[in-house]
């Protein structure tokens, strides 16, 4: 045992425990995950993987890092059907949200990181494939993956934010301790790789783009063959415009400039609006700012009664308003210009789900929190909105000018395609060290 896992299991791991076994009477997240956890082994055992069977082990913190995950995995799974895949999350939104996900063999909870548990844990689990995505690092398990002769990969590895991690020479120690426990880095961009090649690593540093555009390409498109409401129960001469996500500022902004609006560009406008929080509060609130306004749980009753010129009477002039989640990046498909929310208040939201459907696109000033924001802005693909003004012109100008419309949506989808393609050379990495077996 080296001097970082000494000091690792000695301070890290004890302090850890004690962390958690105090929080979980604070925090419900964390009382979930420890009541669930040994249950949701059972999966695993259920495999009874032997040896001889090839298994992948992908862990992901969260719902998010899974998502960069998933078009590896299907990938990997649609053209290696024998293969044995086995995802692990940290956190209960990622277990409970894929618990189920059918392109794995089981779902799981990561246990906590000691050395017993490591062990038992990759008893079960016989991986000769470890990938873990993004930033969470498992010393044990690594270590014991290492020691079982197991290949592992860092998929869409980025360099830390903090400064402190960068710089203080003994965390920079630890850093390069951990990372050389990877046989394979593949970071988002060159300034990661520069990085982790600083770090004087043993690891093959490669730089890709994030496999999180390989997801969005393939929502848009199945978005696009399966849309959630058809765009012709609005008026044909009608721009939808959605503003997703949006705060209680955001809301207020896009009902003072549509109401500023000259009428006929007023009446060229179909509004959606999806609240970031749906709750009863917040619909009702928007209910009295948009008088005229139909519920979207209403529109899809309405879906399934009637014909399609029937429904576009129905809808008229009203604002949707979004009382459910989860239904955002669906309905971007049929957008024809996106307001994206948050910008007023902590940072802006997702932009490169929008971009990928290639539709210009508009957020508030505290944008510089996403770095595909930052580069959105430089190709004059996102608009930055300081005030009502800007907001009606913004309006205005795009209403008016299809030919910028169609420019100015061309560079945000340039932007999402230009980067796609990092999930087919990892799954011909992956593919290459099965066969290598």
């Amino acid at each position: 045992m080296n001097f970082h896992s000494i000091v690792y299991n000695a301070l890290f791991i004890p302090f850890a425990k004690f962390s958690i076994f105090f929080l979980k009477f604070f925090n419900p997240k964390l009382r979930e995950r420890e009541s669930q956890c040994l249950e949701s082994l059972d999966s695993i055992k259920k495999l009874n993987i032997k040896e001889s069977n090839r298994t992948i082990w992908f862990h992901s913190a969260s719902m998010g890092e899974f998502e960069q995950a998933k078009p590896i995995i299907e990938r990997l799974k649609s053209a290696n059907k024998e293969l044995k895949i086995v995802c692990s999350f940290f956190s209960p939104s990622g277990y409970n949200n894929q618990r189920n996900y059918e392109f794995a063999d089981a779902v799981c909870y990561l246990p906590f990181d000691t050395k017993r548990n490591a062990k038992l844990f990759l008893n079960l689990l016989k991986a000769s494939i470890v990938v873990f995505v993004r930033y969470e690092i498992w010393r044990n398990f690594l270590e014991e993956s290492k020691h079982r002769k197991a290949k592992l990969l860092l998929i869409n590895a980025t360099a830390p934010q903090s400064k402190t991690l960068s710089n203080n020479a003994l965390l920079r120690s630890f850093s390069r301790s951990n990372y050389n426990l990877f046989d394979y880095i593949f970071t988002v961009g060159e300034k990661h790789s520069d990085f982790f090649n600083s770090l004087g690593l043993g690891s093959k540093v490669e730089t890709l783009s994030d496999s999180r555009f390989d997801r969005i390409v393939e929502k848009v498109n199945q978005s696009r063959a399966m849309p959630i409401i058809p765009k012709n129960i609005f008026e044909e001469d009608k721009l939808v415009l959605i503003c997703g996500s949006t705060w209680k500022e955001d809301e207020d902004l896009i009902f003072l400039a549509l109401k500023s609006l000259e009428l006929a560009y007023k009446e060229k406008i179909a509004l959606i609006i999806v609240p970031h929080e749906p709750t009863e509060e917040n619909i009702q609130r928007l209910q009295s700012i948009f008088h005229n306004s139909l519920l979207f749980s209403k529109l899809l009753e309405l879906t399934k009664k009637y014909e399609t010129d029937e429904l576009r009477k129905i809808v008229g002039e009203n604002a949707i308003i979004v009382n459910s989640i989860g239904k955002l990046l669906g309905l971007y498909s049929i957008a024809d210009f996106v307001y994206i929310g948050g910008g007023f208040g902590a940072g802006i939201h997702s932009v490169t789900e929008p971009a990928g459907y290639g539709i210009p696109l508009s957020c508030g000033p505290k944008y510089k929190v996403s770095y595909d924001a930052i580069n959105l802005v430089d190709l004059k693909a996102l608009s930055v909105i300081e005030n009502r003004g800007d907001l009606t012109a913004w309006f205005e100008e795009l209403i008016s000018d299809l030919a910028k419309r169609s420019k100015v949506g061309k560079i945000a989808s340039d932007y999402i395609l230009n980067r796609a393609g990092s999930s087919e050379v990892i799954v011909k990495k992956i593919e290459m060290l099965l066969n290598a077996e």
